[in-house]
């Protein structure tokens, strides 16, 4: 028996030696071979009567053949060894060629791999998947890109809505600090920090925050307040639990340690992963916020160009995401 490992999909893989298999199994892959041979027959012949005094290389006819009976008369039993799960896949009746070459190929490439990521690549390839770092920071954007998305994290609380919260702080709040002059949306956008990256230290103007059964209606800066703390206690540990199904970690605490190689692979050391998943929810309520603006002031053109353009941006990552994978 040969052995296969597959880094990647091994029931695909799978498929493609059943279908070797049954292929040359059948008298149309004979024919065909014999068609080729037919051919190779005809050029030997026209090249020994051009080349006159070396005469005809029928040597190269029997060498064609030898390796063709070889490759493709025997048959044998392969097996496809997944490297990430660890299960086995038995495929019979595969060609002795493709099961050799493919077996050898196989194993020398995962032994170069697993060799090489001992000292360059974390997380290692073979144990994670293909882009694995890229594939967990993409999930956490899409887990996070809507209340559909969010699911029961947006609702960490009977009657909370977090999301509408958000937004309507960011509408009444941090927006109306830009307009004022106290903030700038670049100084927004480039804040580090989840905690004070919305924050509006404003007295005067008020927004309401629905994170309970009833509704409450603070000034911002005290609304803050009120949004952090329920970040910290409840959204965060909602929002890791929703994610944990994303990207189908067996226990809510691998999600940070997930997502902390990833980051750490891509970013270097000192990313902490838990802001960087509160955060890539809150782009998504500044982004609504700002839309909800629009519409307070009555600019519906501009709240519907606003909401359109974010739209297509998300299809276009989508699909650049599945063109890169």
């Amino acid at each position: 028996m040969w052995e296969l490992y597959s880094i990647g999909d091994s029931a695909y893989l799978a498929a493609i030696l059943n279908a070797i298999a049954m292929i040359t199994g059948t008298g149309d892959f004979r024919q065909l071979a014999g068609l080729g041979f037919l051919i190779g027959v005809i050029l030997v012949l026209f090249q020994g009567i051009l080349q006159g005094a070396r005469g005809i290389r029928f040597q190269n006819l029997l060498v064609a053949w030898v390796i063709y009976a070889v490759m493709f008369g025997p048959t044998t039993r392969v097996a496809i060894e997944d490297a990430y799960s660890g299960a086995v896949r038995v495929v019979d009746n595969v060609p002795l060629g493709p099961a050799a070459i493919g077996s050898l190929m196989s194993n020398v490439g995962y032994g170069v791999t697993r060799l090489f990521e001992q000292a360059f690549s974390t997380p290692a390839m073979t144990d994670s998947g293909f882009a694995d770092a890229l594939q967990a920071l993409m999930s956490v954007r899409k887990g996070t890109l809507s209340r559909l998305t969010l699911g029961a994290a947006n609702s960490p609380t009977p009657g909370a809505d977090v999301e509408r919260s958000f937004i309507n702080y960011v509408a009444d709040c941090t927006l109306y600090a830009v307009d004022i002059g106290a903030r700038g949306i670049d100084d927004i956008l480039r804040d580090p920090g989840w905690e004070t990256a919305l924050r509006a230290d404003l007295s005067i103007p008020t927004t309401e925050l629905v994170l309970g059964p009833t509704a409450e209606l603070l000034p911002c800066d005290l609304a803050w307040n009120r949004l952090a703390q329920y970040t910290t206690v409840e959204f965060i540990p909602a929002l890791t639990a929703s994610l944990q199904a994303e990207l189908r970690l067996a226990a809510p605490g691998d999600v940070l340690t997930k997502l902390q190689m990833a980051l750490d692979a891509l970013a270097g050391a000192g990313v902490d992963a838990q802001n960087y998943m509160v955060m890539t929810a809150l782009v998504g309520f500044l982004e609504k916020g700002i839309v909800q603006t629009h519409e307070d002031l009555g600019q519906w053109a501009l709240a519907a160009t606003t909401e359109q353009a974010t739209a297509q941006r998300n299809a276009q990552w989508a699909a650049e995401q599945t063109l890169f994978t």
